[in-house]
């Protein structure tokens, strides 16, 4: 007979003590929750039934089957392991992104690695650096088996002024200079749209498998 309450954990890592009920209520909603924003199927009773019997299993490594595996990537794999747990979430470790990368291969059995770029949003920067960011990238894709994305995240904030060549929409508009608010808007999109393409054609060179934006 099932004991009242499972010990198991939240999806930060923390441990809490759930009822069984609990659980499969969890489940239920989790599954909806997800095929709704996913525009997706739910999860089949049987389906439920197995997630529910991983989570309560009281052994500490659990698996399935064979041939029912899915692809297991993540999201920034540098962040998690070299940042800190107040800004990013990570464990903070004093280690270099490359040997991040390694870890999350070798450790977390991860069937993908992403890399963010060294100036993840500040992308007039990236560009600039972009040589000795392609060097390390070059790196790592060498000591790597798994596939390596690469991301940046693009923001037109470091095209306006007082930090690019466009003006600016927050001082433009309360002018009242709709036009001129637009045609800084516009330029600097495109001015970013040519600055990733640039970077973008770079990586395959030197590895990259995907352009994560």
């Amino acid at each position: 007979m099932m004991e009242k309450d499972v010990l198991t954990r939240m999806g930060d890592g923390q441990r809490v003590k759930m009822s069984p009920a609990q659980i499969k209520e969890d489940l239920l909603v989790g599954t909806k929750d997800a095929a709704d924003r996913g525009r997706i199927p739910e999860l089949s009773a049987d389906e439920l039934g197995q997630l529910f019997e991983i989570i309560v299993d009281k052994n500490r490594a659990v698996s399935i089957e064979p041939g029912n595996e899915i692809v297991f990537t993540d999201d920034c794999a540098t962040l998690r392991i070299c940042d800190d747990e107040g800004a990013g979430g990570g464990v903070g470790l004093p280690i270099s992104r490359t040997l991040a990368l390694l870890v999350h291969e070798r450790s977390y059995a991860q069937d993908s690695a992403l890399l963010e770029a060294a100036s993840v949003v500040n992308v007039p920067e990236l560009k600039a650096e972009l040589g000795t960011e392609l060097q390390l990238i070059e790196q790592a894709s060498l000591l790597l088996t798994i596939p390596l994305l690469y991301m940046i995240t693009p923001a037109l904030l470091w095209y306006f002024q007082p930090l690019g060549p466009y003006g600016n929409p927050a001082d433009l508009l309360p002018q009242g200079k709709i036009q001129e608010s637009c045609d800084a808007l516009e330029g600097a999109a495109a001015a970013l749209t040519d600055d990733v393409v640039h970077i973008g054609r770079k990586l395959p060179a030197v590895g990259v498998d995907c352009l994560n934006l």
